[in-house]
């Protein structure tokens, strides 16, 4: 099934993988703006994705709150953090956003992980929009939020 394929990561890791992974982007950058003065294109791309990111902590809060389906929850902030990261990236002026300062080499690294993200994302959200009565058996298909593996 393409869905398994698409989120079978988000489902392994759940809720506390994805606020480890979004905590420690959270917490790198926030170091990394500290330590390093630059100023420019590699600290505003830096900050400006980092910001919007922020939006993932919320949705994992959100669905952990409401007992809700994480991956179905993290549908409506990873797809802004991801499309408003490129989007930033161009803005900012693509490869200006990255150097050899730790700045520089944070967004490298940023850049990379938000290009495989990015990727998945798209492919999950055609997908979704292709077979939106798949999209729904697969969430149907899941354990319950509170039931252990």
């Amino acid at each position: 099934m393409v869905f398994k394929a698409l989120f079978g990561m988000s489902d392994k890791m759940g809720p506390f993988g994805f606020l480890v992974m979004w905590f420690s982007f959270f917490f790198t950058t926030f170091g990394v703006l500290l330590a390093d003065s630059s100023v420019g294109a590699p600290r505003n791309f830096c900050f400006a994705s980092q910001l919007v990111c922020c939006t993932n902590l919320v949705s994992v809060a959100y669905a952990m709150t409401n007992e809700l389906d994480f991956t179905k929850v993290s549908m409506l902030t990873t797809p802004l953090d991801m499309f408003v990261t490129w989007l930033a990236f161009a803005y900012f002026g693509g490869s200006a956003v990255l150097s050899s300062t730790p700045i520089g080499v944070f967004n490298w690294i940023q850049v990379v992980m938000m290009g495989m993200m990015g990727l998945q994302m798209m492919f999950s959200l055609l997908a979704m929009a292709w077979d939106p009565a798949g999209y729904k058996k697969y969430l149907n298909d899941k354990k319950p939020v509170n039931e252990n593996p």
